[in-house]
């Protein structure tokens, strides 16, 4: 397979240990990889998050990288995640997060252990000798 090391981000969103709110994890383990987008929301350059009213509203965003100093402000200002796990609509819609495609892949809770277990049990399977 000649990788070195692979990017596993997005399958710890399924874990049971992740530490998302429970809104982000209900909307990350029932989507799929049509729901994500790529996004300038948070310092200009591009990254794949869970489409949200933010993502939908922020699309387009600004004509380039934001300066360090009011990125995170500006960024901070449509991430309530405090909100969301109380119960405020708009706050579960309007929650964003980064995933990447792979995010169709995830569609039940999973322990951080079996996952570590699929991923050896994977790779051993492919590269596993042919017999013979």
């Amino acid at each position: 397979m000649g990788a070195a090391i692979v990017w596993t981000a997005s399958v710890w969103l399924s874990t049971a240990e992740v530490e998302t709110t429970p809104t982000v994890k209900k909307k990350t383990l029932a989507s799929t990889s049509r729901d994500t987008v790529r996004s300038l929301w948070r310092t200009g350059n591009p990254a794949r998050r869970l489409r949200s009213v933010w993502t939908e509203g922020w699309r387009g965003g600004p004509s380039g990288p934001l300066p360090t100093p009011p990125a995170p402000s500006v960024a901070g200002a449509g991430q309530d995640q405090q909100a969301s796990p109380s119960g405020h609509e708009r706050a579960r819609r309007l929650a964003p997060y980064s995933v990447g495609q792979a995010l169709g892949l995830m569609n039940t809770e999973l322990s951080a252990r079996s996952v570590v277990y699929e991923l050896k049990k994977d790779d051993a399977e492919a590269t596993a000798p042919e017999p013979g």
